[in-house]
């Protein structure tokens, strides 16, 4: 195997491949090793796409603290895990689009 120096994905496409890991490891009679590894693969790449869906938002959405966020992190891929944090944060946009919508319907 030959080693490449610079192998980049994006949120979205490393997200997406986790997750079909999880399912390839998920295939015929999966044993615990392949469960373990089809559940962590799984929310790896949950996490992921909740991020992407973030930093298409805003880039400083994906950093755990709003306040320390900074470009120069952000750039070097110092994040931290935010699971339910970003979901958290997911929601609150929908309930804010969504209650938008409604309002504007009654105007």
């Amino acid at each position: 195997m030959k080693y490449q120096e610079n192998v980049e994905f994006t949120l979205l496409g490393n997200g997406l491949d986790f997750i079909w890991s999880a399912l390839e490891h998920l295939s015929g009679n999966p044993g615990k090793r392949e469960l373990k590894y089809a559940v962590l693969h799984l929310c790896s790449g949950i996490e992921l796409v909740l991020k992407e869906r973030l930093q298409r938002e805003h880039w400083s959405l994906i950093f755990e603290k709003l306040d320390s966020a900074n470009q120069k992190d952000y750039e070097a891929g110092k994040l931290m895990r935010l699971v339910l944090l970003a979901w958290q944060r997911m929601n609150a946009r929908c309930y804010a689009a969504q209650r938008s919508l409604v309002f504007r319907r009654k105007d």
